[in-house]
């Protein structure tokens, strides 16, 4: 049996690297605001529980993965590192003991980085969302009759003696998640608008980093401390106020 290797250790107690990531909250905070969406009757307050409800280990159900990102190349942080693919999506089959922990007609999903390194192959798991139960994608990759390890600290899964190798994530699927696996019906036609705006945001980036060096020198600078009061309390005290208008004009007054 093949297994979906879902890894949460990374980013249990800290967010994601990446300081333009999305995802700068920890697992452990993420999952504190998405319990204060949820009925107060269903709420679960460990975090290992709820994710076993919702990603059962050694329980056969489908799955849906799906990858948001018009740029999905896989990539490397050096040649002897293990490689990455950001931001795959998986969405659990919804069942009657996830609808126990889950607000109505919502539905949860983990936000992930594919990592291949060695012969552990995992989503590593960094964000966590609700969704209505409703919304899905017909060009969502369908995992029929798989089940999870999980990890909740490094070096352990809820599967002893599983074998690494025995994961869904191979080269074949990564693949086809990279080719296929879009939520547009023409995703070609939208690369190339993208593109296009791309080119005009780095040309932005070029061009505020060239007017960033046209700089002059200032031998002094001079302010002034500056204070709003309503009409209402300056009446009360217009005697006071009036000592300190600017320039002992009236039409400050008003």
């Amino acid at each position: 049996m093949a297994y979906i290797f879902l890894s949460f250790s990374e980013h249990l107690n800290r967010g994601a690297n990446s300081k333009n990531d999305f995802y700068n909250l920890s697992l452990n905070e993420q999952f504190e605001l998405l319990q204060r969406r949820i009925p107060l009757e269903r709420q679960v307050t460990n975090f290992n529980t709820f994710i076993e409800t919702c990603f059962p280990t050694n329980f056969n159900k489908k799955y849906y993965i799906s990858c948001p990102n018009f740029l999905r190349e896989k990539h490397q942080v050096a040649e002897d590192k293990p490689s990455f693919l950001n931001n795959v999506v998986i969405r659990p089959e919804l069942t009657l003991s996830m609808k126990r922990v889950l607000p109505d007609n919502q539905n949860i999903i983990l936000i992930g980085d594919i990592y291949e390194g060695g012969k552990l192959k995992m989503l590593q798991i960094k964000g966590l969302q609700l969704i209505d139960d409703s919304m899905e994608s017909p060009y969502d990759v369908r995992v029929d009759d798989y089940s999870v390890c999980n990890s909740f600290e490094r070096g352990y899964w809820s599967i002893n003696h599983v074998d690494y190798n025995d994961t869904f994530f191979t080269p074949n699927n990564i693949k086809t998640i990279i080719d296929n696996c879009w939520t547009v019906e023409h995703p070609e036609e939208i690369r190339k608008t993208y593109e296009v705006w791309n080119k005009y945001i780095e040309f932005r980036k070029y061009y505020l980093q060239e007017q960033s060096k046209r700089n002059f020198k200032l031998d002094r600078v001079m302010f002034v401390e500056a204070y709003a009061v309503n009409r209402k309390d300056y009446k009360k005290n217009a005697s006071i106020y009036d000592e300190y208008l600017l320039d002992g004009r009236d039409e400050f007054k008003w």
